[in-house]
């Protein structure tokens, strides 16, 4: 059940950074930008990344100039735990969904399940659940399912590092996945019950890793909303998978107009950069023969 909280006053916040949310099960994503608004003042706000309400875990939030810089994280690996129900088939690919099928399971294999579960490591290509947000002719893809509509979706590479079997206790099998952006986890639940013979369905998630963002240092929407301006997480480089450099104050003008012979030659060839001093001034790019800035702070 969706906890409610009472409103007292907005606070304003100036500030630029992020909150490590824990994202309870059955809340939507939209959901938890809605009532943080409801609490805080700033000029922007958004999410890192949805999650699906039957999943929960970390889910980051910018506000401010940090939602300019969204962008950037898309280069960092996600960390989930998942619960699948092997011998179910349904329109969602989770529990939440309509059943299409229901299959025995009770033939399956330790072996059976490592090997189907390796087929998924690397580079793959997946196509995305029927109700996802993906646009379809101007419509998301949701809304045409729901409404009834045939369409389909073209597979998307995906890059799944790691998956680990966590635990056996038939039809359930709990795993591990570090991946890349954009990888549907209800579609790896799915396609791994399917390279089994008995079709799958995502039962529970949770996402524990964002890069730098941890289910152990996260915080549930009420303590967020108790003091705000505690939980703030600011722009810092460590934040960011680029190399970094800090450069004095009489180097950012220079690097302004275009010279960077100064920088090291690991920043100069590399295509990001964090340009600091003290505090986070912003992101650079490698561009002809200069840095250019994107999202400069100060």
């Amino acid at each position: 059940m969706k906890e409610k909280f009472l409103k007292n006053s907005k606070l304003r916040l100036d500030e630029d950074g992020f909150f490590n949310i824990y994202k309870e099960k059955w809340w939507l994503s939209t959901e938890v930008i809605n009532e943080l608004k409801r609490f805080i003042s700033v000029k922007k706000i958004g999410h890192m990344g949805t999650l699906d309400p039957i999943a929960s875990g970390v889910l980051v939030v910018g506000i401010n100039k940090a939602t300019g810089f969204f962008e950037y994280f898309k280069f960092l690996e996600k960390r989930y735990v998942a619960l699948v129900l092997l011998g179910l088939k349904t329109d969602m690919d989770d529990i939440s969904g309509n059943k299409i099928e229901e299959r025995p399971v009770s033939y399956l294999s330790e072996e059976d399940i490592i090997k189907a579960l390796k087929k998924y490591e690397g580079e793959i290509e997946q196509v995305p659940p029927q109700f996802s947000a993906l646009k379809i002719g101007g419509k998301r893809a949701y809304s045409l399912a729901r409404e009834g509509i045939a369409f389909s979706l073209k597979p998307r590479k995906v890059f799944i590092r790691k998956i680990n079997l966590i635990s056996i206790s038939i039809p359930y099998i709990k795993i591990e996945i570090l991946c890349g952006a954009g990888t549907y986890i209800r579609a790896l639940a799915r396609d791994i019950g399917d390279s089994l013979g008995t079709g799958g369905a995502l039962a529970n998630l949770e996402r524990i890793e964002v890069g730098p963002f941890l289910v152990k240092d996260s915080k549930k929407l009420k303590e967020i909303l108790e003091n705000p301006l505690a939980q703030i997480i600011p722009l810092k480089p460590h934040l960011f998978p680029f190399p970094h450099y800090e450069v004095e104050t009489q180097e950012i003008e220079k690097i302004k107009n275009g010279d960077i012979n100064f920088l090291k030659d690991g920043i100069k060839n590399g295509p990001f950069c964090i340009i600091c001093k003290e505090n986070f001034l912003g992101v650079g790019y490698k561009g002809k023969n200069r840095i250019m800035f994107t999202n400069l702070i100060k």
